[in-house]
Order: structure tokens, then C-alpha cells, then sequence
């Protein structure tokens, strides 16, 4: 029986990595509907306008004469709890400068931390109870909302960028498949082909361009253009002329900004086609053209200039990649943490690093463990790393090619008071197929399981034991959360469905 279960196993194995041997992404899915996204902070200064929903790592700080969010009534994100959705979730708090600005067309608005979230209004009456009015620094609504303003939600902007990251280096990786026609400094591009078309640029090069003439060919859902430009320095774009193209085009067109923490400034005055990519780089627009596109950057100001609506809908594909990792976990104990994680398949994989944060943006490496081999099998790993701080601590793998390109894990979180508080909660079988048992559980405890990127998905009461039909939820890690008296316990979950 043992054997037939384990070859049953590895033929699942098998056909999963067969299936998935080139696979396709959106690199914007991470951002969950949200036209702007920033791992850190948003500044948002003089007149600016987005007509998107904003979602921030960071604090919000408010210094204009007057700002308009979700102008285009589109965003789909909606928080627990919630029956509309998000238009502007903040994971800081409110920084109030100066200056007024509008959530419109009937969304919600979060903010993590109190603060300064007593200028959140609805039919100018302030949400939380303020002993002075300042009309000239708020965020108005148009519609009442019914839950809490200061709220969390289980929507990690860590994980999403940790995964955009990820996909930015592997647009990066791709060799280039399309030139630029003509000469410097105006440019053409004369043929697109069905599939990804990838244009790699210097740094050098991009700032040299004044123009780029669509001549008779247009990208579609099937004829992607992804631009990379490797960022060396801070450097200014170029105010660059983008000619033969519809605003709807933008939605097939992506400028990967790819590279270690840089500032990118935008001072143009012609309107810019197409998603900017930088989910490392900070972001600066100052100049009054407006952007057709999303954006996803570590910190993002904007001054001046419109934001509209055009996301990213292409599907972009992959070659294998080098490790698929199963699951990857942490755990605490009195002295140490204990990290685990797996693999199902590695190509090319030379090692991996252990890499620790204490605010999910900053990281070093304290661990190197070397690949056990190479190929279609099952491996796993721990590295045991010493304790230097009681206060939450992040960790993340990097796997590292032979060559030496990387590639990151999700990032998980490990609270040493743990070793103090935790339950006899167990959760099994993990990875669970079709079914995942929950035991041990605290009485009328609420169990909520969440996808990676914070979707509800199953919700009840349950005590002792709880069975957890799971033949309907796509593959994929999971968390689940166990709620009682006031106490909350998260457990990951690896669905292989």
C-alpha cells in the first residue's frame, strides 16, 4: 500500500510539473484590481488625479490643493466584512500635510493605523469623534460606510511584492526576441509577433529616446510588448512621444524597471502608454502628462497629472522555473527558528539562501544551504537560525541559479511569543488533497482560510474537530486562521488539488 501511495504520488508530482513546465502570468495579479500599489509609502501632492483604487504598503500622506481617487468607479478588492469595495487601503496611517481629496463612486476606505483618521469624512460629518474640524485636511466620501475605517486586512502588500519582484527579474531573464527600428533618437517598432515581445534597453539607452513610432502595428492580448531597462542610478525618463497607438493599447504593454532600490522621476509632459513595472524602485511624477496604465513601486509621489485606467491584461509566458517550491514555513522555539521549506522540481538550482527581515523590506542573508539535486524529485530542507530579537521576524528563500540569477519564495512571518501561547491546533494532511482536517480546536472557535493574497474563501464555527472539504479551491498555498477569545493562530496551507 505504502508504495502504491507513493508512486500515486510521484506520478501527481510528475504530471503537475509536466503541465506547469512553461507557465503564464499576469505580472499585475499580485496587485488584486488595485490601480496603484506601493510597498512602502504614497505621497499624493498639488492636483493630482487617480481614477483607480490605491492600495499602500506604507502611510498616505495627503499635501494638495485637491485630490480625486477611483475617478473611473472600477476596483474589485473587497475586505472581510465588507459589501463594496476598497478604493483606498492604507496599511500605515494618514499623514495630513495639507489639502483635501474625494473617494468617489461608493467605495470603502482602510486604514491600519488610527491615526489621522479622523479627517475621513461622509456628508461632512467625521467618522471618529475629532475635538476640531478642519475642513481643509480631509478625505471626503460619497457613501456611508458601514464597517470600520481603521481596520487590517489579511491582503499582504509584502507577499505581492515580494512575488512581483520575482517576476520582474524573470522578465528580465528573457532574451530579447524584438529591436528597435530606425536611429537615435526616435525610434519605430514595425512588427509584433504573437506571443511576448521583449525589447531589453540600457539605462543609457532609455533616457536617450525622444520617440517611438508604432508603424501599422498595434499590441494586442495575444501580441505582448514588454520593454525592460535594467536601473543602474536614479535617472530621469525621458520625455518620450509614443505615437500610433490608442489609449486601450496600453493594456498590452508593460515598462519592467528591474534592479536594486533606485529613484525614477518622471517630469514629462506627453502621455505615457502602458504599466510601469518597478516593484523595487521609488516612483516621482512631476510633470503634467498623464499615464495611460497601472503601477506597482516600492513608494510612489505624485504632484501633478492624471492616472487613468488602463490595467495590464496580457498573459505572459515562462520558461520552466528553476525550483517550485511546496511549501515553505517557520517556526519558533526558545532560541531559535526553524525553517523549512520544499521543492518539487529543480533546474539549474546551485543553492539557496535563508534571508531575514524585521520589517519585511530590508533583508540578510543568514543561512546558505546547497541544492541537494537537480530534477524532477521531491527535496527538503531546514536551517536552524539563531534568535536575535523577540519582535516578528520575516523570512524568505532565495534560490540562486547556477549562473547566478535569483528567484524568491513567499515571505513568512514567525512571532516568538508563540513558543509561549501555542495550541495543540493541528492542521492535516499538509499538503491536503481534497481534504484538511483542523483538531485540537478551542470551542466555538471561528476558522477562516484565506488564498496567499488575502481572498476569503471558507468560513465557519467549529470546535475540537473540524473537516475541511477543499476539492473545490485552486492549488495553491493557503492560510488559515483560528479565532477564539480574542486570540488568533494562522497555520499556512498547501492545497495540491
Amino acid at each position: 500500500m505504502k508504495s502504491l501511495r507513493f508512486e500515486l504520488l510521484f506520478s501527481f508530482i510528475f504530471t503537475l510539473i509536466s503541465f506547469s513546465a512553461y507557465s503564464q502570468t499576469n505580472p499585475t495579479s499580485p496587485m488584486v484590481g488595485f490601480q496603484i500599489m506601493t510597498k512602502a509609502n504614497l505621497i499624493a501632492g498639488g492636483n493630482a488625479h487617480v481614477h483607480g483604487c490605491t492600495a499602500v504598503g506604507g502611510d498616505l500622506e495627503l499635501n494638495a490643493s485637491f485630490v480625486e481617487f477611483n475617478k473611473d468607479n472600477v476596483g474589485s478588492y473587497i475586505c472581510a466584512g465588507d459589501n463594496l469595495a476598497t478604493g483606498i487601503m492604507v496599511k500605515g496611517k494618514m499623514i495630513w500635510t495639507g489639502g483635501q481629496a474625494s473617494l468617489q463612486n461608493q467605495k470603502y476606505i482602510h486604514i491600519g493605523n488610527g491615526t489621522g483618521t479622523e479627517s475621513i469624512l461622509y456628508n461632512n460629518s467625521f467618522t471618529r469623534a475629532r475635538s476640531t474640524v478642519d475642513n481643509a485636511k480631509a478625505i471626503t466620501l460619497d457613501v456611508k460606510q458601514t464597517t470600520p475605517v481603521v481596520a487590517t486586512d489579511p491582503l499582504s502588500i509584502m507577499s505581492a511584492f515580494t512575488e512581483m519582484s520575482s517576476i520582474s527579474s524573470q522578465m528580465a531573464s528573457q532574451p530579447a526576441n524584438l529591436t528597435l527600428g530606425g536611429s537615435a533618437p526616435n525610434y519605430s517598432i514595425n512588427s509584433l509577433a504573437d506571443g511576448t515581445n521583449y525589447i531589453k534597453l540600457t539605462q543609457a539607452q532609455y533616457t536617450g529616446i525622444q520617440g517611438i513610432n508604432f508603424n501599422n502595428v498595434r499590441p494586442t492580448a495575444t501580441k505582448i510588448l514588454v520593454i525592460t531597462v535594467p536601473v543602474t542610478s536614479n535617472f530621469s525618463m525621458p520625455n518620450m512621444n509614443m505615437t500610433g497607438l490608442q489609449n486601450s493599447d496600453s493594456k498590452y504593454i508593460i515598462f519592467n524597471f528591474e534592479g536594486p532600490t533606485k529613484t525614477i522621476t518622471m517630469s514629462t509632459s506627453n502621455l505615457f502608454f502602458g504599466t510601469i513595472y518597478a516593484p523595487n524602485h521609488n516612483f516621482v511624477k512631476t510633470g503634467t502628462g498623464n499615464i495611460e496604465g497601472n503601477i506597482a513601486a516600492n513608494s510612489v509621489s505624485i504632484t501633478t497629472g492624471e492616472w487613468h485606467v488602463q490595467p495590464f491584461e496580457g498573459l505572459i509566458t515562462f520558461p520552466p522555473l528553476p525550483v517550485i517550491f511546496t511549501h515553505v514555513d517557520a517556526s519558533p522555539l526558545r532560541e531559535h527558528h526553524i525553517i523549512t521549506w520544499g521543492s518539487a522540481s529543480e533546474i539549474n538550482n546551485d543553492h539557496f539562501v535563508v534571508e531575514r527581515s524585521f520589517d519585511a523590506h530590508s533583508w540578510e542573508a543568514v543561512a546558505k544551504t546547497f541544492a541537494k539535486s537537480n530534477g524532477e524529485k521531491l527535496n527538503n530542507y531546514q536551517e536552524k537560525i539563531g534568535i536575535i530579537s523577540n519582535q516578528i521576524t520575516y523570512y524568505r528563500i532565495a534560490q540562486v541559479d547556477l549562473d547566478g540569477a535569483k528567484t524568491y519564495s513567499d515571505l513568512v512571518a514567525v512571532h516568538q511569543q508563540d513558543v509561549q501561547t501555542k495550541s495543540n491546533i493541528e492542521i492535516h494532511p499538509n499538503p491536503a488533497n481534497n481534504i484538511v482536517n483542523i483538531t485540537s480546536m478551542p470551542t466555538n472557535a471561528r476558522v477562516v482560510i484565506y488564498t496567499s493574497m488575502g481572498t476569503k474563501v471558507f468560513e465557519t464555527i467549529g470546535s475540537d474537530y473540524l473537516k475541511v472539504d477543499t476539492s473545490n479551491f485552486a492549488k495553491g498555498q493557503y492560510f488559515i486562521q483560528v479565532l477564539s477569545n480574542n486570540s488568533v493562530e494562522s497555520f499556512p496551507l498547501l492545497i495540491n488539488n
